[in-house]
């Protein structure tokens, strides 16, 4: 219904035992992709800060799944890379017990400065860290390994070389038993 309306259809919010309210919002003509701020094309104050993917049960729903099945709870170091706001973060904090929470080391990266700050305002637990950074220069920050990767429609960039990036990555950020969120 939310496609034919030309509509994003929001989590559902429950009511009573028997009743759900369904809230819709329009969708703009315009695309975040040609937004035409010059350095924050995808900063907190771009049209594509307007999307919250975890606000698309499509998404949030596979999303979940797909922690479920890297079996999160047992993971303890995770490199997110293009991780603008951190939503991805939330869900995983949400969903676990806050000493399993604290017990885990997150790593965000994205090159918009405006959207780590809002990140690091949100997150000031001291088990996250974020860096204001391009992915082709991970070299820089020095960062180690890490058990889980989750990188949410960050890897196709224009702007990133897949198949080398992506072997080294594999062979120089992530264990030998890491899972992988694309």
């Amino acid at each position: 219904m939310a496609e034919l309306l030309k509509c994003n259809m929001l989590t559902p919010d429950k009511i009573d035992a028997i009743h759900v309210q369904l809230t819709f919002k329009k969708l703009t003509s315009d695309s975040f992709h040609s937004d035409n701020k010059e350095n924050e094309k995808y900063g907190i104050h771009s049209q594509f800060a307007q999307i919250h993917k975890m606000e698309e049960p499509a998404f949030y729903y596979y999303y979940k799944q797909a922690l479920e099945n890297v079996k999160i709870g047992n993971r303890k170091q995770i490199l997110n890379l293009g991780v603008n706001r951190g939503d991805e973060f939330e869900v995983i904090k949400n969903s676990l017990d806050t000493k399993k929470y604290e017990n885990m080391h997150f790593v965000g990266i994205d090159h918009s400065k405006s959207a780590i700050a809002y990140a690091k305002s949100i997150f000031t637990e001291n088990n996250v860290t974020f860096y204001a950074e391009d992915i082709n220069n991970l070299e820089r920050l020095k960062l180690g390994q890490f058990d889980l990767l989750i990188s949410i429609g960050t890897l196709q960039s224009p702007s990133i070389y897949f198949k080398p990036f992506f072997m080294k990555l594999v062979q120089e950020y992530l264990t030998k038993d890491a899972a992988i969120i694309l």
